[in-house]
């Protein structure tokens, strides 16, 4: 196989890849007619694909729900609204007796327009006592972020998931 046979091949790869990562909303807009139903009109955002530079300043933002869902050391959703801000607080995991945790999230697409953010989120989340027995969880869960820039800081300031 000669050269530019294998840039093209490589080529059609790696945008195939990027395709593949950046549309998965798509996947969810046609198999889930519950979540279409919970969301309404919002739902047709998963249509966007998830552009590069989307993805690059929706981290931080990300990072900002990823620490809170890690939080085990508040017992109450008040004990945790000065630390992550009123809509945060509520995804840390505030029972008195969850001391560990496991959760993952995975960013399905966003869009940012200047000051403000949607992001398109899976997350699954299992709390633990002190024995190791599961307290709670929730899994595979569709949720859609806003945030806002507020004094050059993002701040969720919105979520909707399927209830």
């Amino acid at each position: 196989m000669n050269k530019r046979k294998i840039i093209s091949w490589a080529a059609a790869a790696v945008l195939a890849l990027y395709l593949f990562l950046s549309c998965r909303g798509v996947f969810y807009y046609f198999t889930d007619q519950v979540d279409k139903d919970c969301f309404g009109e919002q739902y047709s955002e998963l249509l966007r694909p998830l552009l590069i530079s989307d993805r690059i300043r929706l981290r931080g933002i990300m990072a900002q729900i990823d620490e809170a869902f890690s939080c085990v050391e508040y017992d109450s959703y008040e004990d945790a609204v000065p630390r992550f801000g009123e809509e945060l607080a509520y995804r840390t995991q505030h029972r008195k007796e969850t001391v560990s945790e496991w959760h993952s999230l995975t960013l399905i697409t966003g869009h940012v327009s200047g000051d403000n953010a949607t992001l398109w989120v899976v997350y699954s989340d299992e709390g633990y006592d002190i024995d190791g027995n599961l307290t709670h969880g929730s899994w595979d869960i569709l949720t859609r972020f806003t945030a806002e820039k507020q004094n050059d800081e993002w701040v969720v300031t919105g979520s909707n998931e399927h209830p």
